[in-house]
């Protein structure tokens, strides 16, 4: 189907894909992790929390009455109508579309891709406060094991090895276990080395390999603020995501010859797990 700027309505879900949702994936630091992600169909998504699994039995004798289990799970809720949509509108000029030398849907998606990213980035991230109808964010959560605090200027190698030992104290997935930290605090862990001279930072070694930090791949973007640093199970943090859309609106700025694109998609992150995650706070 071929997009066209007379139609003025909601785009259908498969270019809304192409245009928008695979693009997204791509740019997005949060959503390049590979998180588990649950997709809504416009409600509230309920999980059983990881972090509550209830209580062993343990050893029964022989001909012995097996005692029931007590099982106290809690729910991880995704996407309940406290999280609110993020919505923007882009304008081009009709000069521009005719003139570019890729076609409308590329030009759409080019145009759209990079403020949204930022905006699902800064709220799975980051994120706000329950009032503020934004996610809550990684480095936002609450029930994640304490790593203490440090100044930044001042991180040494034993404060990661520490976060590590934490963290697999927390009974977390050492395959699963990811690093994320600002330029600002890479800036000073790249040149780390431990009491022995090696670095901490391991280079990839092959193409398409990660590089490491005390052998964890890592993130590092801007949307994580100079006052954390997280090492976190990213299969024990579950993103939701609701339907998107994508409207072209040829006649709201006719006057000025442009066309509006407005796109809302719906976000939040909550953990399974939050002991899982592991945070240096950062002074």
């Amino acid at each position: 189907m071929a997009i066209t700027t007379s139609a003025n309505g909601t785009l259908s879900q498969d270019i809304v894909e192409r245009i928008l949702l695979a693009p997204l994936a791509q740019q997005s630091t949060w959503l390049r992790l590979g998180t588990p992600e649950f997709v809504s169909d416009g409600n509230a998504v309920r999980l059983p929390s990881l972090s509550s699994i209830g209580t062993a039995v343990g050893y029964i004798a022989e001909g012995s009455e097996i005692t029931e289990a007590s099982v106290a799970t809690s729910e991880v809720v995704l996407l309940p109508s406290t999280v609110y949509s993020i919505k923007t509108v882009v304008k081009m000029t009709r000069e521009s579309i005719e003139t570019a030398a890729i076609n409308l849907e590329s030009a759409m998606a080019q145009a759209i891709t990079t403020r949204v990213s930022a905006l699902v980035d800064t709220a799975l991230w980051s994120g706000g406060t329950a009032t503020t109808g934004s996610p809550i964010g990684l480095t936002n959560m609450t029930g994640f094991t304490n790593a203490g605090t440090a100044a930044s200027t001042a991180i040494v190698s034993s404060d990661l090895f520490a976060m590590d030992e934490k963290y697999q104290l927390a009974f977390a997935d050492d395959s699963r276990a990811h690093w994320a930290m600002s330029p600002t605090t890479f800036k000073r862990i790249r040149l780390m080395s431990d009491n022995y001279g090696a670095r901490v930072l391991a280079p990839a070694l092959s193409e398409g390999a990660p590089s490491t930090i005390l052998g964890h791949p890592y993130t590092v973007t801007s949307f994580v603020p100079d006052t954390a640093l997280v090492l976190f199970d990213k299969s024990k943090i579950a993103t939701g995501r609701a339907p998107a859309s994508v409207t072209v609106l040829d006649q709201t700025y006719a006057d000025y010859d442009i066309v509006g694109i407005r796109v809302t998609a719906r976000y939040d992150v909550q953990p399974l797990n939050a002991a899982a995650i592991v945070k240096l706070t950062l002074t």
